[in-house]
């Protein structure tokens, strides 16, 4: 049966290697399919949920390092960014509202 899973990558980084988490889906013969293009960030809807993925990707540790495919793992990974943060410096500010 088909699916996915939380998978640990091991990238290279700006500060060396890094360990992050991705997203994979797997036909029913168990063969990856695809790979999420950035690494996962934990998350929920609520804290039971947000719990619950942290208890999924703490498994991923047990499974074999996942290789990514080429195209996504010859960039170099910058651990303090993430596409899912949209935040620009120049928005901050010290004025209180």
């Amino acid at each position: 049966m088909g699916g996915w899973d939380y998978r640990v990558v091991k990238r290279k980084s700006q500060l060396g290697d890094a360990y992050v988490i991705y997203e994979v889906s797997f036909d029913d013969a168990g063969v990856p399919q695809h790979v999420s293009s950035d690494p996962i960030l934990p998350v929920g809807e609520d804290l039971d949920d947000l719990k619950s993925n942290l208890k999924w990707m703490l498994e991923a540790i047990e499974n074999p390092l996942f290789e990514l495919p080429e195209v996504i793992s010859d960039k170099v990974f910058n651990p303090f960014v993430h596409p899912a943060y949209n935040y620009e410096a120049s928005e901050a500010t010290d004025e209180k509202p």
